[in-house]
């Protein structure tokens, strides 16, 4: 499936219909189509295979974060972590709550489950960041930077991913917790959306 998905969210706008423009006419569609530029599939295919490789790399994380998380913190907090969280909305929807209590245990349960995920998105996130500033080569002279520049840069670019993966795990349980409202377990896809 991730392999799919990446496929087609790159490949996909290439099959997109070229909008007519106003000087089109009717003779136009006996011109050769000679003046359109080449579609470049390398592109896509290099950018499906980065996406690849960074899911499976944030999977991964996540499967290690499970592990540290069974082996060295206590079983309660492991299992805590380690919640279905669509399940526990279930279970909780059939406990006769108030409406604002089970908005708040739906928020809470879906951000301490959501959390190892997250954390894996930013590491990895991060260690591509680490790469992009310090290890990989500048294609052209204008990204020659000097170390304080690369630093500067560095920080910034981390902050942006520590920025979005706290959003991102913010507004999941929000979404879990408003979402409870018109369903248990849609209230978790809404969330994750």
């Amino acid at each position: 499936m991730t392999t799919i998905r990446a496929f087609l969210l790159y490949y996909l706008p290439l099959l997109e219909p070229r909008p007519p423009t106003d000087d089109d006419d009717d003779d136009d569609l006996l011109q050769d189509d000679s003046e359109r530029p080449p579609v470049d599939l390398v592109t896509p295919f290099h950018n499906s295979l980065k996406q690849i490789a960074r899911e499976i790399s944030v999977v991964t994380t996540r499967r290690i974060f499970e592990r540290i998380a069974v082996r060295h913190v206590s079983q309660r907090t492991a299992w805590k972590l380690l919640k279905d969280a669509a399940k526990s909305s279930k279970r909780k929807a059939l406990r006769g709550m108030s409406i604002p209590e089970y908005t708040y245990c739906v928020a809470r349960t879906t951000f301490r489950a959501h959390a190892l995920g997250v954390a894996a998105t930013w590491v990895v996130q991060s260690v591509v960041q680490v790469y992009k500033c310090f290890i990989r080569q500048p294609d052209d002279d204008d990204e020659l930077f000097d170390e304080k520049e690369k630093l500067r840069l560095f920080a910034r670019r981390i902050y942006s991913v520590t920025i979005k993966c706290g959003f991102s795990l913010v507004f999941a349980s929000i979404g879990a917790g408003l979402g409870v409202l018109l369903h248990p377990v849609h209230g978790q896809w809404i969330g994750q959306l």
